[in-house]
């Protein structure tokens, strides 16, 4: 039986998912930390995926990691510092005020990582810290962490340490400490004058564990001064009034990389997409900590745009690691290469976020989607035009071309995170279809750099068939649909237009109405009478597809709006030229960021409220609004310059 949501919103402790913010250092290690600055969820790689604070689910047992002034809940305002990573939180007290600094240290390219620090300056008059510190680990916090205290200096610090499956953990803080007495929980007090500090800091045993002010404060400077290094490489930012916007989403997407090179699709684990009215059937609770061919490759794609100088050499040497890469590509992997099938699909019932379940592992692991291929053939043409492409690479084109020419016209088990179910038929999606046309283009382009004239014209030939294939079967009333037979629409099409500039011409009039027809269509008000096809605007924003009409396996349940669709939409209609509609639209993801300028995975407006659901903080839109961004500032530029050409 499904409770109100007023019921509900009594009795939950887990915070709204607008209010999450995230610490990242690029290596794979993120925190998310709520309103009132507690570490809410952890995810430290070294700790293989196992949570180690749980405050972020509505479970009975306290967990978390607070820093605050002890007489405030929330501090005043919270800000990233400028071109880093690190969370700048302003706490404002009767009797003074002070400023915090936290973040997982390290940056890309770094070797210093497996670290936390979190930093507490008065800044005026004088205040009194506060830390409340409860941590434990298994997937259902089972397991509290018992702290043994190893070293003390009164009035300097302290250190500790806790096993956590084998490895030891320590903390250190120059805080005055109560232990509880199973010392299991601390509590820490530190009453500063202006310039005094109160820290904290949690790493692993293979860590300099830091013991003053000084080598806390230097961690901070090595951290801040790594991510403005890395930032000054993103050379290709336009000089114009989006600079600042499109260097922080550079920094947010950047900071979801692992050192293996890969990029996890979110660092939120188990959040579901519902709104409180549907809290009990919150099947969609995925676990997006893994690398998704279609999430990481579009990552690494726009930061290689942007400038970085290193994305794209991982990521290729990351694809020759792993040894079945070329014969038996998967669609997701662990971050460095772990196959997630093998791993398998965990649900705790009843432990999630607002009462919903907690899911570990995915069972999409082994679904068959036919657009996978595209993205590493795209790093590998990028790498042909630089002169990368090794014997090794070569032969990992020749296995990835072929498997890509086996699914032509065959149908997918799975697209985006649709599970078919036992008896389900499967189907032959048409964005899967032209991605895969888009796939075996790029490897033709390989093919013929390397003089290789008789692949090139066979991959070639072949993705021609499939597009032929896609407009025959898939098109209904002058618009592309989901597949043959399946007259609904279906927003994973965008990509295929994006991605497909060898499937489509849009100097081509065919080309171009063809696109144009479903793009309207798809931008269309859902309850728009005069649209022959339902279309996926609803408010402000998108949907992937309507769920009932789909019929994808899971639910009959409509879906938020999905934020990257809203940026899909919006360079759909600048490439067609239309400026004015690709800025409406961009607006309306704009005006989806929390006060960070983080987006979740989903909206759902509710009259004058915008509920964040899913993620609150995936890379997909942050990977669309930098490329609005990148293709606006070079239509404006191409705009200005034809201008002068006529003037002239």
């Amino acid at each position: 039986m499904k409770r109100s949501p007023s019921k509900w919103r009594g009795s939950l402790k887990s915070p709204d998912i607008r209010d999450l913010a995230v610490l990242a250092n690029g290596l794979g290690e993120g925190f998310l930390v709520d309103r009132r600055s507690c570490v809410v969820a952890a995810g430290f790689g070294d700790a293989d995926g196992v949570p180690m604070i749980t405050a972020l689910y509505d479970a009975p047992w306290k967990t978390g990691l607070r820093l605050a002034l002890e007489d405030r809940e929330f501090p005043a305002n919270r800000r990233y510092e400028d071109l880093s990573h690190t969370l700048v939180s302003t706490w404002v007290s009767k009797t003074g005020t002070a400023r915090e600094q936290a973040l997982m240290v390290g940056s890309p390219g770094s070797s210093n990582f497996g670290q936390m620090v979190r930093l507490l300056t008065c800044e005026r008059g004088s205040v009194k810290a506060r830390l409340d510190l409860a941590l434990c680990y298994g997937y259902r916090g089972e397991q509290p962490l018992v702290w043994t205290v190893t070293e003390f200096r009164l009035g300097e610090y302290i250190v500790a340490e806790a096993e956590v499956e084998g490895r030891k953990l320590v903390f250190a803080t120059n805080m005055e400490l109560e232990f509880d007495d199973g010392m299991t929980s601390v509590t820490g007090r530190l009453a500063l004058e202006a310039e005094g500090k109160a820290w904290i800091w949690l790493g692993w045993r293979d860590n300099p564990v830091p013991r003053s002010d000084e080598e806390i404060e230097q961690l901070v400077r090595e951290s801040d001064d790594g991510w403005a290094r890395w930032v000054q490489t993103l050379d290709r930012i336009p000089d114009n009034e989006t600079a600042s916007d499109m260097t922080r989403w550079a920094i947010l997407l950047r900071g979801l990389g692992h050192r293996a090179g890969t990029f996890f699709a979110a660092f939120g684990r188990s959040l579901p997409e519902d709104i409180p009215d549907w809290l009990r059937q919150a099947i969609r609770t995925w676990d997006y900590f893994f690398h998704w061919l279609r999430d990481g490759g579009l990552t690494v794609s726009i930061l290689d745009d942007l400038g970085d100088r290193e994305v794209l050499r991982d990521i290729v040497e990351w694809y020759k690691s792993i040894p079945d890469f070329g014969t038996d590509t998967k669609i997701m992997y662990g971050p460095r290469g772990e196959n997630v099938a093998q791993q398998g699909e965990h649900i705790v019932p009843e432990l999630g976020y607002r009462g919903s379940i907690f899911r570990y592992g995915n069972g999409a692991g082994d679904q068959d989607q036919h657009d996978r291929w595209v993205y590493p053939l795209e790093h590998l043409w990028r790498a042909t035009q630089r002169g990368m492409l090794d014997p090794e690479l070569q032969c990992l084109v020749v296995g990835l071309a072929e498997q890509a020419a086996r699914a032509a016209f065959k149908a997918c088990s799975g697209v985006w995170e649709v599970r078919r179910q036992a008896g389900e038929s499967f189907v032959v999606y048409a964005s899967a279809q032209l991605l895969n046309a888009q796939a075996l283009h790029f490897a033709a382009k390989i093919f013929e750099s390397l003089g290789w004239e008789f692949m090139a014209r066979k991959y070639r030939k072949l993705a021609k068939k499939v597009k032929r294939w896609v407009l025959k079967n898939c098109v209904h009333k002058g618009v592309i649909v989901a597949a043959p037979g399946l007259n609904v629409l279906d927003s994973s099409i965008l990509l295929a237009f994006l991605m497909g500039q060898d499937v489509f011409n849009l100097d081509d009039p065919s080309d171009r109405r063809l696109v144009e027809a479903t793009v309207r269509a798809i931008d269309a008000p859902s309850d728009d009478p005069s649209n022959p096809f339902q279309g996926l605007r609803i408010g402000p924003g998108h949907v992937r597809y309507h769920a009932a009409s789909f019929g994808d396996g899971i639910t009959s349940e409509e879906e938020g709006t999905f934020n990257n669709v809203t940026g899909w939409v919006a360079q759909v209609f600048l490439r067609l030229g239309e400026l004015e509609r690709a800025d409406a639209v961009m607006a309306d993801l704009l005006l989806g960021r929390n006060d960070l300028g983080m987006w979740s995975e989903e909206l759902m407006v509710q009259g004058n409220l915008r509920l964040h659901l899913g993620n609150p903080d995936q890379g997909y839109p942050l990977v669309t609004a930098l490329a609005y961004g990148l293709e606006r500032a070079a239509f404006v530029a191409a705009l200005y310059n034809r201008s002068e050409d006529a003037a002239a």
